[in-house]
């Protein structure tokens, strides 16, 4: 093997004459290892965003959730909220109140969605406070009897309200109630801003404290349902069937997931597609390479054949073009791996590309290199490279000495 090694290393490096070879090698091997490092980064991207995604929906949102059906309101939150505390899985619950009404800081109104939550409970489940950007928590009742109110950061720069301002909360008409029904309208003083780095919050969401909630939308003691956080996210299934099972109808649970389930759905949908497109780029490396070997092969007949006019066999001559094959396939890949490890800490590190928050629901590009990545796609370009080898070899293995030799 030694011999055919260094036989090998020298078509690798060629001499100064055979420049335009090399250059050309040089050229494949360039062009595999962008191949590699495209891969690689588009799995990290994937990998980053979905995970991204996932820690700030989770952040931002419990475990669990039970609701009931035609969004009726809940009576026996209490009782039910004891229940639930009785699974050991369950590390804690918090009532909520979510209905939709309308913000107006004059001269402007929109929709938002109110979630009352209990300040004392809220914590527990959802860390609402690591949120705020501005102001605090604080959701009593001023002097004035003004109850406080936390709006999402992209509501308030779009109504431009300030900390201390006063905004009016509308509910919607009660239709069962006639149309001569009047909304109900609240006072609130904002004392907080909330960024959760996702637009579909920060642009919808307000917070309010659960009782005033419950006179703004006319719920007395009722709430719309209950956020749950478990020991163990990873039995979130089965604790929402569990429960399925034992609250019956009306009540049912969901899973952060299910809540998410069409995002989440775009994000599988799209991985398939992206790595075919990106894949191809490492397939076209491959043919480049089988190229580049096969001008070796016809740059080096009369070596060729002078090898085996001296006795080399025909497997000394494949495993000459093997070991190069092999070479190039590991420059490639620690080339490509080492690439992806520089722009993805470039990109990590100083946001080089950004997003629109507003259609990507993050605003930075993230990039979660997996080790396993790496591997698995080392090894796929690899097997590439050895199987781009397999012609040249077996083309030059077939020339015969005294042809290879006139051909000169």
């Amino acid at each position: 093997m030694f011999f055919e090694y260094l036989i090998a290393k020298r078509y690798l490096i060629q001499k100064k004459e055979t420049g335009f070879i090399t250059l050309i090698m040089y050229i494949s091997i360039a062009g595999l290892s962008i191949g590699i490092a495209a891969l690689i980064l588009t799995l990290g991207v994937l990998n980053g965003f979905e995970h991204t995604i996932k820690e700030k929906i989770l952040s931002f949102q419990s475990h669990l959730r039970l609701d009931a059906f035609h969004n009726r309101p809940i009576e026996n939150h209490e009782e039910i909220q004891r229940r639930i505390l009785g699974y050991s899985e369950v590390a804690a619950v918090s009532p909520f109140i979510e209905q939709a009404c309308i913000l107006r800081y004059d001269p402007q109104e929109d929709g938002v969605m109110i979630r009352g939550i209990d300040p004392a409970k809220i914590n527990s489940v959802i860390d609402v406070g690591s949120f705020i950007s501005e102001g605090s928590i604080d959701l009593g009742v001023n002097a004035d009897d003004v109850p406080g109110i936390l709006l999402g950061v992209d509501l308030v720069e779009r109504f431009n309200i300030s900390l201390g301002d006063s905004v009016i909360l509308a509910s919607p008409p009660d239709v069962s109630a006639g149309i001569i029904s009047i909304p109900n309208r609240l006072i609130f003083e904002l004392r907080g801003t909330i960024d959760t780095g996702m637009s579909e919050f920060d642009n919808t969401f307000a917070f309010i404290h659960i009782n005033e909630a419950q006179s703004l939308f006319k719920m007395p003691g009722k709430i719309s349902g209950i956020d749950i956080r478990l020991h163990d996210i990873a039995l979130a299934d089965t604790i929402r069937n569990r429960l399925d099972k034992e609250m019956g109808y009306p009540l049912f649970a969901r899973t952060w997931n299910d809540l998410n389930d069409t995002l989440f759905d775009w994000l599988n949908v799209q991985r398939l597609p992206i790595l075919i497109a990106f894949g191809m780029i490492i397939m076209l490396g491959a043919i480049n390479l089988v190229s580049t070997l096969i001008l070796i092969v016809l740059e080096k007949q009369k070596d060729v054949g002078i090898l085996k006019s001296i006795g080399a066999s025909s497997s000394s001559i494949i495993k000459i073009f093997f070991i190069d094959g092999i070479v190039i396939g590991i420059v490639a890949v620690m080339s490509g791996s080492i690439l992806t490890l520089i722009l993805g800490y470039i990109q990590n590190k100083y946001s080089i590309i950004s997003l629109s928050k507003e259609v990507y629901y993050v605003s930075t590009f993230p990039v979660d290199l997996n080790w396993m990545n790496f591997l698995k796609i080392g090894l796929v370009a690899m097997i590439l490279c050895i199987g781009a080898t397999i012609y040249p070899a077996w083309k030059a293995s077939r020339l015969m000495p005294s042809e290879a030799i006139r051909s000169e």
